[in-house]
């Protein structure tokens, strides 16, 4: 069903020293975790294209925003 393995029914479990059998859930759980990363790869990948300019400007606005958020972080404290 699945192509990672984590339909395995026992994983190992370094906390606590050996082979733990495995609920359900952990599973959906893993397969859930997977989809997310899976999403946010394909955003990362759409935020990052465009033209040597677009970037520069992006990275300039991504700077702008930073500084500011520090500074709102500053009065705040």
């Amino acid at each position: 069903m699945s192509e990672c393995g984590c339909e395995s029914i026992a994983s190992w479990d370094p906390e606590r020293r050996g082979w733990q059998p495995k609920d359900k859930n952990t599973r959906t759980e893993h397969r859930a975790e997977k989809r997310s990363t899976r999403i946010r790869s394909r955003l990362r990948k759409r935020r990052n294209a465009g033209s040597a300019a677009e970037k520069r400007r992006r990275r300039k606005r991504d700077r702008k925003t930073d500084a500011r958020s520090r500074r709102n972080d500053a009065q705040h404290r």
